[in-house]
Parts: structure tokens; C-alpha cells; sequence
């Protein structure tokens, strides 16, 4: 018998191992995309400050990318990245030649990668002022007079690109257990009325 209550009490304090919950997959690729068109600025033409700001960030991301283990990481990474090129500052020419053609280059470059961001990923708000500068930024690579004009298009779409905001998916809500009430309202019906009070 004491062998028998040993076991029973063994059994009763068993515990179920607790597997952790799967951890979401960690998606990379807008930030590998982001570090791609970091790469494309050219150092001669930016303030060593700021351009090592840039290359500070490049790495950070590209370690991220390496090793990242939450999305948080990543998001946090295309941020620091996207203020490292909004704040890029152009060496001033202290001579400039007012016959040298105009380099869009940058310019549309920044547009190609601003066209890569999708839309169903950001609210709407932010997404459509991204669309209005990436419409003024082409303006101005067709019809822009002087460098200051691309310059300002470049700037005015890094900060729209900065200034995305992802939409926030709603937690799903865990899915409510009827059961129990279920039971409940059952045996309510069970009791006899003529047993009762009509006020209970």
C-alpha cells in the first residue's frame, strides 16, 4: 500500500515541460535593401562628420543582419540608417561653376529605392506624402535650373522615406472558450420553474 501511495503521489507531481513559444522569422530583406542604397553616396561629396555617421550605420546594420535576433532590432537599425542619410551634408563648393551640368544622379537613385517601399506596409498618410515627394523629386530631375533644387528634392524625400510609418498589426485575439458557459446556461435550463420564485 505504501508503495502504491508513493507512486500515486509521484504521478501527481509530475509537470509538464513548458515549450516556449516559436519565435516569429525575423524579415531582413527592407533592411538589406536599405544598406544596398546607403552604399551608392559617394564620400567626396559629403562632410567627413556626416559621412562617417553613414558608414557607422552601414555597419550596424550589416552586423544586424548578420546576427539580429528580433525584428525590433532590425526596425531599430532601418531607423538609425535612414537618419545617417537624411543628415548627410554636401561639402560646399566654395567656387561653383554656374555652366557645370546639373548631376541628378543621386537623385534619381533615391527615387528608384523610394518606388521599393510597398504600400500596404505603411499608413496611408505616410505613404502618400512619400508618393508626393517621389512626384516633385521626378519634376525636378526633368525640369530642375540649378543644383540647389536637386539637392532640396533629395533632401525632401530622404525625410519622406524617414518619415514612413509601418502600419501596426492588431494582436489576434486568443479565441474565446464557450465551453464553460455553454455548461452553464445548460444546467440553468435544467431546474425545474415550478420549483421556484417567480423574482429568482
Amino acid at each position: 500500500m505504501e508503495a502504491t501511495s508513493l507512486l500515486q503521489k509521484a504521478i501527481a507531481g509530475l509537470e509538464e515541460v513548458t515549450k516556449p513559444a516559436p519565435e516569429p522569422e525575423v524579415d531582413t530583406g527592407e533592411l538589406s535593401k536599405l544598406i544596398e542604397h546607403a552604399k551608392t553616396y559617394e564620400k567626396d561629396k559629403y562632410t567627413e562628420a556626416s559621412f562617417g555617421a553613414l558608414q557607422q550605420a552601414i555597419n550596424h546594420a550589416e552586423a544586424v543582419v548578420q546576427n539580429v535576433s528580433t525584428q525590433s532590432e532590425v526596425t531599430e537599425a532601418i531607423t538609425l540608417l535612414q537618419k545617417a542619410m537624411a543628415g548627410l551634408e554636401r561639402v560646399t563648393d566654395p567656387k561653383p561653376d554656374p555652366e557645370h551640368e546639373m548631376n541628378t544622379t543621386e537623385l534619381s537613385k533615391l527615387i528608384e529605392h523610394a518606388k521599393t517601399y510597398e504600400q500596404e506596409t505603411y499608413t496611408e498618410t505616410s505613404y502618400a506624402h512619400l508618393q508626393q515627394a517621389i512626384s516633385q523629386a521626378e519634376a525636378v530631375v526633368q525640369n530642375a535650373k540649378t543644383q540647389d533644387e536637386v539637392t532640396d528634392a533629395v533632401t525632401q524625400l530622404q525625410q519622406a522615406i524617414v518619415g514612413l510609418e509601418k502600419i501596426v498589426e492588431p494582436t489576434p485575439n486568443s479565441e474565446v472558450d464557450m465551453t464553460e458557459l455553454e455548461k452553464l446556461i445548460a444546467k440553468a435550463k435544467a431546474y425545474p420553474k415550478e420549483n421556484y420564485t417567480a423574482a429568482s
